[in-house]
């Protein structure tokens, strides 16, 4: 029996009305790689925090408020805790209200995060949600015009009482279970510490309690995923399939690469990293090997064929770390690597050990110098396609402002318009190269000079070579690989730097 063709986990279409710097923004048929190019401060951070706030919101605890008259509300408070919402997000018109629409094709990695029950093939998750900022009540109201799948499985509260106290035990139960993990997490820690104490009949007694209390924790846990399959066998196969989408599919969609890590949080990338490096599940074992593979790829110290990455826990600091094994400085913590290194690192790390189906790097050319810079490009390019595998993530949202990370033939130029409101335009890569091939100066005094009369076959630049290259050359390069321009920028940057130089003879 052959398996069936592994399909994406894509958002389709998005759909944004008076959302921070949007007034009105569609995009449809988006692709596997999306690459936002826009000045600072033209919007592009906020497209995608738009479909972050809707998954949130269709993430939260509860019954989904479905229509105006079942609205949720939520304080001030809470909205920027659950949903990261304020008041100054309502930005447009005179009806301070935010619209988005979602639609997101659910394939294989969704399916493997969702597992319905008999095999049930699901395609399409639609949402649109509205807010409401009611400021007098010092408020917002939310509900969802529409949350199902493939517009026949309804993701809102099932009409039947019975179902819906089924439903509500369940998520009164992975609160608990989330509860109890991360007190497990702490009481780990805590041992850990204490392990590294001398020993005392003080300390011994309360090595042993922790152990007590983690021992006592895992059994909680085990009970707690028993009472889940005994309630989700009784929900009924179509509110056992909402309920699964709306508490473990969609917060599990999406994730956003931080740019600093913080130790000890349970989101800290090097944490994640830890439990797959010591963890008994292959898949996870067989991750942790493929991230050491693409940081070497992505030239992480420069090395060839692995970074040997080696688990540790401090118990001087309890704290469980990751080594990395540098060719001249021997083991080196997370906190000793250079700024670059620890972002190469995380966004790797979270694409490979830690994968939501989609994913969003914000800039990831910052803090790179350009030979960690492309090779890192071609390892995220590699892992988006996926080069007959399934792919590390199957949809990459990158805002950047380079052209080593312009991933794609098209790319999504951003704008900021008369108002203040953001603009994209959909364009094919080639039609205005100048945004990837920075300086961009260069480019366009090249044009200037051909249009003002400067003959195309004048030579422009001598390469380390020796070889002699044209104007018209450098600019057809533009239209092809860039590989021609790119050395002409380089030439040009070094002969203009050169030249702020002091001459020592004229001194």
């Amino acid at each position: 029996m052959t398996n069936p063709p592994y399909r994406r986990t894509m958002i389709h279409r998005l759909s944004v009305r008076r959302y921070r710097s949007v007034a009105k923004l569609d995009l449809e048929d988006l692709p596997s790689v999306i690459v936002l190019y826009g000045p600072n401060g033209s919007g592009k951070s906020n497209i995608l925090r738009a479909a972050q706030l809707v998954l949130r919101a269709a993430g939260l605890s509860g019954d989904l408020p479905m229509k105006k008259e079942q609205a949720g509300r939520l304080s001030l408070a809470d909205a920027d805790k659950n949903l990261d919402l304020r008041p100054d997000d309502f930005r447009f018109g005179d009806l301070p209200e935010i619209q988005v629409a979602l639609e997101l094709e659910l394939g294989s990695r969704a399916m493997q995060i969702l597992a319905p029950p008999s095999g049930r093939d699901l395609r399409l998750l639609n949402l649109q949600a509205v807010f409401q900022l009611d400021e007098p009540e010092g408020a917002i109201r939310y509900w969802f015009d529409r949350a199902d799948i493939d517009g026949v499985l309804e993701i809102g509260p099932p009409a039947d009482a019975a179902r819906r106290a089924e439903r509500a035990s369940i998520q009164g139960l992975r609160a608990q279970r989330a509860q109890h993990e991360a007190q497990r997490e702490v009481s780990a820690q805590q041992s850990a510490a204490l392990d590294a104490q001398p020993a005392s009949p003080q300390i011994l007694a309360q090595r042993a309690a922790h152990r007590a209390q983690i021992r006592a924790l895992s059994q909680a846990l085990s009970s707690l995923d028993a009472q889940i399959r005994q309630h989700e066998e009784a929900v009924g196969e179509e509110s056992f399939v909402a309920e699964r989408i709306q508490g473990v599919l969609i917060p599990r969609l999406l994730q956003v690469s931080p740019a600093y890590r913080v130790p000890r949080s349970p989101d800290d990338p090097e944490s994640a990293l830890y439990r797959a490096l010591v963890s008994e599940d292959v898949r996870q074992q067989e991750a942790a090997w493929r991230l050491s593979q693409r940081l070497a790829r992505a030239g992480l110290f420069g090395v060839r064929g692995e970074v040997a990455l080696v688990p540790v826990e401090s118990r001087t600091y309890a704290e469980r770390q990751v080594r990395f094994r540098h060719p001249q400085h021997g083991p080196l913590s997370m906190r000793n690597l250079g700024t670059g290194e620890q972002q190469v690192v995380i966004m790797l790390g979270q694409g490979v050990i830690t994968p939501c189906p989609i994913a969003h790097l914000e800039e990831p050319e910052a803090h790179l110098h350009k030979t960690l810079m492309e090779s890192f490009a071609t390892v995220l390019r590699e892992s988006a396609a996926g080069n007959g595998d399934a792919p590390d993530v199957d949809q990459l949202w990158i805002a950047t402002h380079h052209r080593y990370f312009a991933l794609s033939d098209e790319f999504f130029d951003v704008a900021i318009d008369e108002r203040g409101g953001t603009n994209v335009a959909r364009r094919k890569r080639d039609e205005v190269a100048k945004h990837f091939y920075e300086p961009s100066p260069y480019r366009d005094t090249l044009r200037l000079l051909l249009e003002s009369g400067m003959a195309p076959e004048t030579i422009v630049f001598v390469d380390e070579a020796g070889t002699q290259h044209r104007a018209i050359e450098v600019l057809e390069s533009l239209e092809a690989d860039g590989a021609l321009a790119r050395k002409f920028v380089d030439s040009a940057t070094k002969a203009f730097v050169l030249s702020l130089i002091p001459d020592e003879r004229e001194a």
